[in-house]
């Protein structure tokens, strides 16, 4: 049996539950998220290369500092995922996951996703009845390096249309922005690859194993 989208509707004198408030945001979340990925297609909107500036340590050694430009995507849910600032990939996160395996010659690929989190109540704003509830979800993002053969491309169809938005909580799928080098004498990052993106491309959302 065929499932509908429904919205709310309200009259004069309703007592409204927290689903009925709560199902204006969720219908038009879905049908935004059904509109970029039917409509349009999941990837990279603008921005979000890679790029490098030069840096020595304290020894004087150069290495590259690596940054992610702001920009916009939408993800294979429709999620938008928005960076609205430069964003530094920092080494030591890399050498703490990857850094004691990596080596000179490969390319790891830095991935992007959207992460939604429940915000936790502020006190102040906890009211008479002392809830507990969140009363936001955060849209954050999560960037990370995998390694190299961690991603292949994702060439499956979008699916079928559903009314339901996606979960309210939870990591999207991944966005491929390029590739970094590292160099393990330095523990420092050393180069980027910029994926490839022509005018009004769409870099697609990549599987990881």
């Amino acid at each position: 049996m065929a499932t509908f989208a429904a919205r709310p509707i309200f009259f004069e004198g309703q007592v409204l539950a927290a689903s009925d408030l709560g199902g204006i945001g969720d219908t038009a979340r879905a049908r935004d998220e059904r509109h970029m990925v039917y409509v349009h297609r999941p990837g990279i909107v603008t921005g979000l290369s890679l790029a490098t500036d030069d840096a020595q340590d304290a020894n004087g050694t150069p290495y590259k500092r690596v940054f992610i430009e702001p920009g916009l995507a939408y993800d294979d849910a429709g999620r938008e995922i928005l960076l609205d600032e430069r964003f530094e990939l920092f080494p030591t996160r890399f050498a703490i996951t990857l850094g004691a395996s990596a080596d000179a010659t490969s390319f790891y690929p830095v991935l992007l996703r959207s992460d939604y989190r429940a915000r936790p109540p502020e006190a102040a704003a906890m009211g008479l009845c002392e809830t507990t509830a969140p009363t936001r979800i955060d849209e954050r993002i999560d960037i990370s390096v995998g390694r190299p053969e961690s991603v292949s491309p994702d060439v499956s169809g979008p699916g079928t249309p559903t009314p339901d938005p996606s979960p309210a909580e939870g990591v999207g799928t991944a966005l491929l922005l390029g590739f970094v080098q590292w160099d393990p004498a330095t523990s420092q990052f050393s180069g980027i690859l910029s994926v490839n993106r022509g005018r009004c491309a769409r870099q697609r959302a990549v599987r990881c194993r």
